[in-house]
């Protein structure tokens, strides 16, 4: 339990970053597999909560993650397409080895950085093309 007591114009601000370092502490100590994505109050958990609606007929492209072939939809991002395939992890924190995936889901937080046919690259920010290189990052690991 955490009591802070914070007064003054710049209460609710400081009430709501302490707030915000509680829950990303306890989010942190969850493995990687177990967190569940929530947006717009609809959990996302697979393949029918992040594909893009087939109705209107995209196109089918495949791609490599770590020498695995995934396939996605024309116009997803690589991010999608591989938390929809099953994988969750895209790297390693370089601090302490712990599985690092998909957060913020929108370019902010670099928790899906990956590399892109050879340069790294934002998982959520890189729509899939056929035959592309997928790989998890490399850390060379600095215990700060």
């Amino acid at each position: 339990m955490l009591t802070v007591l914070v007064h003054g114009s710049d209460a609710s601000r400081t009430a709501f970053i302490l707030a915000i370092l509680c829950i990303r502490n306890v989010y942190d100590k969850i493995k990687t597999s177990m967190k569940l994505v929530v947006k717009g109050a609809c959990l996302m958990l697979g393949e029918k909560t992040m594909r893009i609606d087939r109705t209107g007929g995209a196109a089918t492209v495949r791609f490599l993650f770590d020498g695995r072939p995934v396939r996605a939809c024309q116009g997803e991002s690589v991010a999608v397409a591989l938390f929809a395939s099953g994988t969750k992890t895209l790297r390693a924190s370089p601090r302490n080895d712990a599985p690092r995936g998909m957060f913020c889901l929108m370019g902010s937080c670099q928790e899906c950085l990956v590399i892109v046919d050879g340069r790294r690259a934002l998982a959520c920010r890189t729509t899939v093309i056929e035959g592309m290189r997928v790989d998890k990052v490399p850390e060379i690991g600095l215990d700060v």
